[in-house]
């Protein structure tokens, strides 16, 4: 028997071995194999690189991906890479010829989906290469062609989801693909449903929020017979006495260091819930139609959210923000001089890292958890296109791009050996092993974000990095809160709060925030207050503006939707209720 003849068989012995045997890896993913896998099929794959990617660099690394996913889902993908400046351009270029190419054959764009999924893109024959061996064959795609993209913003995706231009992935979430539950954050996967009414796109699994902490110094602590337990706010009674003392006794000592980036005054400590420039409902932007809050409670009961009114008759906001004043007027903060000096108490926001920074000259004490915002779910995402040639093949990609390490960092860090290199660090896992970290090339020119690649915590650590910083995110992520107003979306339409009336409680809201920082006095606070107090009561636009918010409405209005028709109050009691959220 011939040497050819004998390389043919061998050959079609291991395409069929692949054809029956690929998926048997328990790595979660077989289970998303579907009964389209029995054919070749061409996908395009979009992506955001931080740095411009060159042809030679791409066909690299699509070579490599390629053997990947062509051994395992014979499924052959097209690289396109395009940096921030050329991304959408480039996208929506490709949607708008996508629609104009079935426009011109006066196709519908049902019509132009089975085009796509026919033998343009889907193949099954095979053919014999110059050594003998039976290779698939894999079909072309159009330069049009949308399949698997990178998208970022909740505008954007908004966008797409209007112009029918993205599909709905909860179903094959649930089924074929849902392995990717098991490693994205469940918060961001139902904050997007909530949000988006359905699942359109799949949010990077990320590290949400920030801590905020309180910073006790372990001597002054000792000095004053407290412990970490006494303060669990930097504006309560015994933050107030510690603060006092330490001013008066402690000359060695700043006793109030703010580490946030508002300054010394950092109204951000109080949260409230307002309306923002765009009119919808928010929980960052100061407003005169609001009411604090503490963003680790869990939903609130209409009877709380009634508050929403008039922002300083609340006392726990005046309250607070006079504490801060007084604190600010009595030199708590130090001065510029007192930059070196040690501090009896410090506010600051970040991660786990911060106790390793501070923990052996201070108590520390967490204010509050991390907190998942509406916003966080869509800063990147991956989405798959309505002209796809397939959704389930698409979400095999998807499904192993957030769950599979080495396919994910040969996408971010490239081929080893040339774009990077892995060394082991001196520090030990738990497991006693040392940690592995990517070095990356002096000269490397392959530069992309872990956050534009699905799930960050797959990323192996650089040399630069910590690298137990995963074990900290994960613990971060397990200590989080969802945002009490996340997916609350309703604009000022919504309301019975007209438009004209919510744009000039916006306005005002900005002056009288730019004034109360200028403050430095708790007197001129007080006085301050009561001129706004004023103003409320006899300014007719916020008069009538906070009168609307507060009234009750009719079930039925002549001539309106009683649904689009609400009090802010009762619009929150609405969405809870629809969401079955949990008050408490």
């Amino acid at each position: 028997m011939s040497k050819r003849l004998i390389a043919l068989l061998l050959s079609l012995v291991m395409v069929f071995a692949c054809l029956v045997g690929c998926g048997k890896e328990d790595d979660g993913i077989s289970d998303a194999v579907s009964e389209g896998s029995e054919k070749t099929m061409t996908l395009s794959l979009y992506l955001m690189s931080e740095e411009p990617v060159s042809a030679e660099q791409a066909e690299k690394i699509e070579a490599a991906v390629n053997k990947i996913t062509m051994s395992k889902f014979k499924t052959k993908l097209d690289l396109r890479y395009f940096t921030e400046e050329e991304y959408y351009v480039a996208l929506d270029k490709a949607f708008e010829d996508s629609v104009t190419a079935a426009e011109n054959e006066e196709a519908t764009k049902d019509a132009l989906k089975e085009e796509l999924t026919g033998t343009d893109t889907v193949a099954e024959e095979t053919y014999v290469d110059e050594y003998g061996v039976v290779q698939l064959k894999y079909p072309t795609v159009e330069d049009y062609q949308v399949d698997i993209f990178y998208i970022s913003g909740y505008d954007k995706l908004a966008e797409y989801i209007e112009n029918d231009l993205v599909q709905e992935l909860s179903g094959e979430i649930s089924s074929a693909s849902k392995i990717i539950k098991t490693y994205v954050h469940p918060g961001y996967l139902s904050g997007i449903d909530t949000v988006c009414d359905g699942t359109y796109a799949i949010p990077t699994n990320a590290p949400i929020g920030e801590y905020t902490y309180i910073l006790l110094n372990k001597e002054i602590l000792k000095e004053y017979n407290h412990t970490a337990k006494d303060f669990s706010s930097i504006t309560s009674a015994n933050a107030q006495h510690l603060l006092d003392h330490v001013k008066k006794y402690n000359p060695d000592y700043v006793p109030l260091r703010s580490f946030t980036d508002s300054g010394e005054l950092d109204v951000s400590y109080v949260r409230y819930f307002g309306i923002n420039e765009n009119g919808k409902f928010d929980d960052s932007t100061f407003s005169l139609l609001g009411g604090a809050y503490e963003p680790q409670w869990t939903y609130m009961t209409p009877g709380e959210f009634s508050r929403c009114a008039n922002i300083f008759n609340d006392t726990s906001f005046s309250n607070q923000l006079e504490t801060l004043v007084k604190y600010k007027e009595n030199g708590y903060y130090g001065t510029e001089a007192d930059a070196d000096k040690k501090f009896a108490m410090g506010y600051i926001k970040g991660g786990v890292e911060v106790i390793e920074e501070y923990s052996d000259e201070y108590e520390i004490v967490v204010h509050q958890t991390p907190v998942l915002d509406t916003m966080d779910l869509f800063e990147n995402m991956f989405a798959v296109s309505s002209y796809s040639s397939s959704l389930p093949r698409s979400m095999e990609i998807l499904s192993y791009l957030y769950t599979n390490i080495d396919f994910n960092n040969l996408l971010l860090y490239g081929i080893e050996g040339e774009n990077y290199e892995f060394t082991d660090s001196e520090e030990l896992d738990e497991n006693g092993d040392p940690y592995q970290l990517v070095k990356v090339a002096k000269d490397n020119a392959y530069v992309m974000s872990p956050e534009k690649l699905g799930n960050v915590f797959l990323a192996y650590p650089t040399v630069d990095e910590d690298p137990n910083k995963f074990e900290i995110f994960k613990a971060q992520n397990l200590d989080s809160t969802t945002s009490l107003i996340m997916g609350l979306m309703h604009n000022s339409e919504d309301l019975v709060l007209s438009e004209p009336h919510a744009t000039y409680i916006r306005e005002q809201s900005a002056i009288v925030l730019e004034q109360l920082l200028a403050i430095d006095k708790v007197e001129d606070l007080k006085a301050y207050i009561e001129e706004v107090r004023k103003l409320l009561n006899t300014d007719p636009m916020l008069i009538e503006g906070m009168r609307q918010a507060a009234i009750t409405i009719p079930s039925e209005v002549e001539g309106e939707d009683p649904i689009q028709l609400q009090t802010i109050p009762a619009v929150y009691s609405a969405w809870v209720s629809a969401n079955k959220l949990i008050a408490g």
